[in-house]
């Protein structure tokens, strides 16, 4: 896959998963940013991705795979600036200077951010097809999303949009 822009520079940027597509996410966020946090919470070992995938991850240098942590808290003035994240098993506390920030937040996602993105009556965050929420800088991306018509896979469809969106706000900021 090729960048759409160029490197972030100076610039890192954070996904948060371990999925299949955090790792996929993972690589792409790559291409364009100087440094990629995969902070996922499992174990070392639990990626939940096929062994090809999580090899190429664990190959490129600018990703820095950081285990059995979650972010606890987002900071920044007018754009995200840095990320807290906790190690769940020493329980110390990490902040990483960061541009953008990227989470896969399952099934139960919406009611975490339901005092800041305008959902529908369904409970979904309200979006266009470029994947924009209601606070600028701020993008959604698969079943979390509010849909005309449901298509199938439409999920990686709106991740390459809504990540394509998120690095070119990131570059014009």
């Amino acid at each position: 896959m090729r960048p759409v822009m160029g490197p972030l520079s100076g610039t890192g940027c954070l996904r948060s998963g371990r999925r299949q597509y955090s790792i996929e996410d993972a690589l792409y966020l790559a291409n364009t940013a100087n440094k990629v946090y995969l902070v996922i919470s499992p174990q070392p070992g639990s990626f939940g991705a096929n062994r090809l995938t999580v090899e190429a991850v664990k190959a490129r240098r600018n990703i820095e795979i950081i285990y059995d942590s979650t972010v606890e808290e987002i900071t920044g003035r007018d754009f995200v600036e840095a990320v807290e994240i906790q190690n769940r098993s020493r329980f110390n506390r990490q902040k990483l200077a960061v541009s953008g920030v990227f989470v896969a937040i399952g099934w139960n996602q919406n009611q975490q951010f339901s005092s800041m993105l305008r959902l529908d009556g369904a409970g979904y965050i309200v979006a266009g097809e470029d994947c924009k929420t209601n606070i600028s800088g701020v993008y959604v991306a698969g079943d979390t999303r509010k849909k005309s018509t449901p298509v199938g896979n439409s999920g990686s469809r709106s991740r390459a949009v809504a990540a394509t969106e998120a690095a070119q706000y990131c570059a014009a900021i």
